[in-house]
This record gives C-alpha cells, structure tokens and sequence, in this order.
C-alpha cells in the first residue's frame, strides 16, 4: 500500500498525547472509453470509486467517496 501518514502530536499536561494524523491516499483518474467519462480509484482503499463529467468532478467526487469510506462505514 502507498498510505502515508504524517503524525502532528503534543503531550498533554495530565499525560497522553493529543493532535491529528494526516493521511495521504493515492489516486488514479481513468477515462471511461464507453461514456466519455471519468472514474477515480484508489489502490489503497480497495472498492473506493467515483466518476465524473470531468477529471476534476471524478477527483472532487472521489474524495467525498472516501470521506464516506472511511467515515461513514467505518472502513469496512
């Protein structure tokens, strides 16, 4: 898998630490030769998809598919 992560975590003052992941996930735009269209995939998230008119509405529709993904579902 190509998943990056970047960590930005602090201490706390009572222990523990606090602060956010970053995930990188890669994507990859294909044109759909049927329809003229576009789709988005991703590797590393297996069954994530979107499509669009364009390259940019596949792409934009992708990352709320995965926001989805990951989010909603819980990653399963």
């Amino acid at each position: 898998m190509a998943l990056q992560f970047e960590e930005i975590l602090s201490p706390l003052p009572k222990g523990g630490l606090e602060g956010e992941i970053k995930v990188r996930i890669r994507v990859q735009v294909h044109e759909d030769p049927d329809d003229g269209g576009f789709y988005a995939v991703t590797p590393d998230v297996p069954g994530c998809a979107s499509r669009g008119v364009t390259m940019e509405e596949a792409v934009e529709n992708f990352k709320e598919a995965i926001k989805f993904f990951l989010i909603e579902n819980d990653g399963h």
